[in-house]
């Protein structure tokens, strides 16, 4: 309870009496590393993200779009590009398939995970 009031009432207006800038300066200024967190549009703005040609669309039939922007890899190859085959999974996609394939679990265990609302 006291960390819901201290994330809700107590650090918003505190946040906000000063600029992200100022933040990131004050911290840095004490020794604290600190960093933006971005918006994707701030993301896709960002001259380096640019520069490398680092923003890729994936396909994905969920979006209105049709696709997701997405940061590409920023390593180069000239001879042997990378491709995105596949968009980012939805959420729990590849559970059973991780538990299953990599942890070995059984139906029966996967099942008792599901009753348990666990996946």
């Amino acid at each position: 309870e006291n960390r819901r009031v201290l994330y809700d009432e107590i650090l918003p207006p505190l946040t906000r009496q000063k600029t992200q800038d100022q933040w990131i300066d004050g911290l840095a200024e004490l020794g604290v590393p600190a960093g933006a967190v971005n918006t994707l549009d701030q993301v896709f703005e960002d001259p380096q993200i640019k520069h490398r040609e680092m923003q890729v669309k994936v396909p994905y039939a969920d979006s209105e779009k049709g696709y997701v922007d997405l940061i590409g890899n920023p390593i180069k190859f000239s001879e042997t590009p990378v491709s995105y085959n596949r968009p980012p999974p939805k959420l729990g996609e590849h559970t059973e398939e991780v538990y299953r394939d990599l942890l070995g679990m059984s139906d029966g265990e996967l099942e008792e995970l599901r009753k348990k609302g666990v996946i």
